[in-house]
């Protein structure tokens, strides 16, 4: 048995379903488990640099940003707010971590089966998330009943899927990733596999109904078809019947979405207060906000 390969599947399925499997079991312990990861990748990245005595040219830059992000964000929040340091301290940090995470993975000098690893273990993951998701978007009701920590909502008539995730935001961002690795390896390699791969998450990925990911996949198509520098009729008028296909079917979602942000047709929403406030905090406490 490979025990390193064993433990990179335990992890990254551990750390993917984290929600999901917290609330099964009821153990809310696993609720800090990508801040623990996220502090032991950054303390071994930094071990690495130290060894090394260099430091990723990207990350060097991001790390800057990142401090420098902090530190606005630490000194508006004290001048503005009433200050807390242990708050300020854990909510920079939650802002932060995902950046964090990119700055140690960039400096980590990982081996080849170990990426190898990582990138089947997710392939996995996503098979089995494809399986459930078709699941759920044909028999909702069976669904919440064998998943019943899973949040079963509808838009539009049809079913927000879930799949093995907690929220359905979660699991069309993941889709979303998965169809943007395959993207990367189609764009490296160029195989036929990773092609369909990518199509094929990217569908599943729309079973979300999230807007976020509808725009997203959006401009990744203006992107490849569009800006291409190698253009032609052909993928002109195929990328163009995507994208009128996609407004087309989710039209509903597009326009709701706007009307949450923008408007009051259904009631003020929080995200048209948050919209409309952070501007005004911007005005009243330019430059610094309140932290």
């Amino acid at each position: 048995m490979n025990i390193k390969k064993v433990f990179i599947y335990f992890i990254v399925i551990l750390l993917l379903f984290q929600e999901s499997i917290t609330r099964l079991l009821n153990l809310s312990v696993l609720d800090y488990l990508d801040e623990v990861i996220t502090i032991v990748l950054l303390f071994i990245s930094i071990i690495e640099i130290i060894k090394e005595k260099k430091i990723n040219k990207i990350s060097f830059v991001l790390t800057l940003l990142v401090m420098l992000f902090s530190i606005i964000g630490q000194l508006s929040y004290y001048i503005n707010s009433e200050y807390e340091l242990i708050k300020g301290v854990l909510s920079n940090f939650l802002s932060i971590k995902f950046f964090l995470i990119i700055i140690a993975l960039a400096n980590l000098n990982l081996k080849d089966d170990t990426k190898e690893y990582i990138f089947q273990a997710l392939e996995f993951s996503c098979k089995l998330v494809i399986i459930i998701a078709i699941f759920n978007f044909l028999m909702p009701n069976l669904y919440s009943k064998i998943f019943p920590f899973a949040m079963v909502t509808y838009r539009f008539g049809m079913v927000s899927v879930t799949s093995l995730f907690y929220h359905t935001g979660r699991y069309g961002w993941f889709m979303l990733f998965m169809a943007l690795l395959y993207y990367s390896k189609y764009k490296t390699y160029r195989t036929r596999k990773d092609k369909i791969c990518m199509i094929v998450c990217a569908l599943f990925s729309l079973l979300s109904f999230r807007t976020k990911v509808l725009m997203s996949l959006i401009v990744l198509i203006l992107y490849e078809v569009i800006l291409n520098k190698r253009i032609n009729l052909k993928q002109l008028f195929i990328g163009s019947a995507i994208l009128l296909t996609i407004f087309v079917v989710f039209k509903d979602t597009i326009i709701n979405t706007y009307n949450l942000y923008f408007t009051d047709s259904n009631g003020m929403s929080a995200r048209q207060a948050l919209n409309i406030n952070s501007f005004k905090i911007m005005k009243d406490y330019f430059p610094l906000g309140v932290g």
